[in-house]
C-alpha cells in the first residue's frame, strides 16, 4: 500500500466519523504532487471529486473545489473505462460551482456537456436502469459525497 492509498483510507475513515477537517487534510495530502503519481487515474478523479464535495459543503472553498473538479475531468476524459455516472457527477458539481461563482457561460457549457454525455451514455446502454421506488442506483461508496 502506497502512502497515497493510506491517506485515502484515513480520509474515508475520518469522513465516516464525520471528522471533515481531517478528511479534507488527508485528501489534500494524498492529492499533492509527491503522492499523486502513485494513484491510478480513476482513484485520483474520485478523490478529487470527494475533496471538492467536502470543500463545497464544509468550508465554502469554491476556487479550490473548482480546481479539483476541473482536474478530475481532465483525468476522466481520456479514460474509456470511466463510469458515466462519475463523469456526469463531476460535470454536475462543476456546473454548480460555476453557478455559485457567477460564471454563467462556463456553467452553461458544463451543463450542455453533461447533457451530451447523458445522451450518449443512455443511447449506448452504459447507464444502469433506474428502478422505480428503489432509491439511488449507485451506492454511496461508489460516488463522492456532496451533501
Amino acid at each position: 500500500m502506497s502512502a497515497a492509498d493510506g491517506l485515502l483510507t484515513l480520509a474515508e475513515e475520518a469522513e465516516r466519523r464525520r471528522d471533515f477537517t481531517t478528511a479534507t487534510s488527508c485528501l489534500d495530502s494524498a492529492l499533492s504532487p509527491p503522492h499523486t503519481a502513485s494513484l491510478l487515474p480513476l482513484v485520483e478523479a474520485r478523490a478529487r471529486m470527494c475533496l471538492a464535495g467536502l470543500l463545497l459543503t464544509r468550508s465554502k472553498g469554491l476556487a479550490n473545489a473548482k480546481a479539483h473538479l476541473e482536474r478530475a475531468l481532465l483525468v476522466l476524459n481520456p479514460l474509456p473505462s470511466a463510469p458515466p455516472c462519475l463523469n456526469l457527477l463531476a460535470h454536475s458539481l462543476l456546473a454548480n460551482v460555476y453557478g455559485l461563482l457567477g460564471a454563467l457561460p462556463s456553467q452553461k457549457h458544463a451543463l450542455y456537456r453533461s447533457l451530451s454525455l447523458l445522451a450518449s451514455a443512455s443511447a449506448s446502454g452504459l447507464l444502469p436502469l433506474a428502478r422505480p421506488s428503489s432509491g439511488p442506483v449507485t451506492s454511496r461508496r461508489s460516488l463522492p459525497s456532496h451533501s
